[in-house]
């Protein structure tokens, strides 16, 4: 319905990871991304999925990525990021 919507590729990569299908699941978190780059929590959801698929080169990359978005935000917005 809304094809903009970051916040719903990162779950559907959740979601399709949980149902066992990692390409599609890639591909989801890979359109969150290109949407927006900037949203530590992408980064670090695709890094748990991409760790608990054997795949800890990649994984540690994108944690590396959502930790550096996390410390360049302002506290406001990381207490907001912590109850969303």
């Amino acid at each position: 319905m809304k094809p903009d919507n970051v916040n719903s590729y990162m779950y559907l990569g959740i979601t399709l990871n949980r149902l066992d299908d990692f390409e599609s699941s890639c591909q989801a978190f890979e359109k969150a991304l290109s949407l927006d780059d900037s949203d530590c929590m992408i980064f670090l959801n695709y890094a748990v999925v991409l760790f608990n698929n054997g795949f800890t080169p990649e994984a540690k990359q994108y944690f590396l990525t959502s930790e550096k978005l996390f410390m360049e935000t302002d506290e406001e917005d990381k207490e907001q990021e912590l109850l969303d």
